[in-house]
């Protein structure tokens, strides 16, 4: 994905996005909610952090975890301080970033934010090598397009089923849990996926 692009795209989606994501972004409630428990003081980070839904969820579910998110889009970013204030870390810009290339994290999660990076191979090696041995990867996003139309629709929005997120997700991490779910009547599936970092 081009920078440039996806910047402009979201500099129009900021204003509106939580207002409307809700209808199609499901399960990012549920990806909370079978976390493992951590101690205090871990490190956790969330890609892709848009408005900071995640991390809002995040801070109730480890107030006593160090909380980091990272995006691209300055705009959305902008959104996601005002809501979170100056006590979680917000790092603008493409991941793996250079600010965050030492194996120190406990958990980093991805809530719709994989399907739409330019080299997903790339960003998941990065997180591989950000993670504590043993430490954990939580990702929710599209898994299946139902028809072509939608899957032509989602390219238009940067989505991209094409990209085979969960298969690389289980080549890998080893898979702690994972479930699929249709939404729509079929018009596509979307997954949960609970990994962790293997032990070489």
């Amino acid at each position: 994905m081009i920078p440039g692009t996806i910047d402009k795209y979201y500099k129009l989606h900021a204003r509106f996005y939580d207002a409307t994501r809700w209808g199609f972004l499901f399960g990012r409630n549920g990806l909370v909610d079978c976390l493992p428990d951590l101690p205090d003081g871990s490190n956790i980070l969330d890609l892709g952090c848009g408005t900071g839904f995640q991390l809002q969820n995040l801070r109730l579910r480890y107030p006593k975890n160090s909380l980091s998110g990272i995006d691209q889009s300055r705009a959305m970013l902008a959104i996601a301080n005002k809501k979170l204030g100056s006590e979680i870390s917000l790092v603008e810009g493409t991941f793996p970033s250079s600010s965050l290339n030492s194996a120190d994290f406990d958990l980093v999660t991805a809530s719709y934010s994989l399907t739409m990076v330019h080299d997903l191979g790339e960003v998941l090696d990065g997180v591989v090598d950000i993670l504590k041995p043993g430490a954990f990867m939580a990702v929710v996003d599209f898994d299946q397009p139902g028809n072509n139309l939608f899957d032509t629709w989602m390219k238009k929005n940067h989505v991209h089923f094409d990209y085979h997120l969960f298969d690389q997700l289980k080549n890998r991490f080893s898979t702690a849990k994972f479930e699929t779910r249709t939404a729509y009547f079929g018009l596509y599936t979307y997954s949960l996926f609970l990994g962790r970092k293997k032990l070489t």
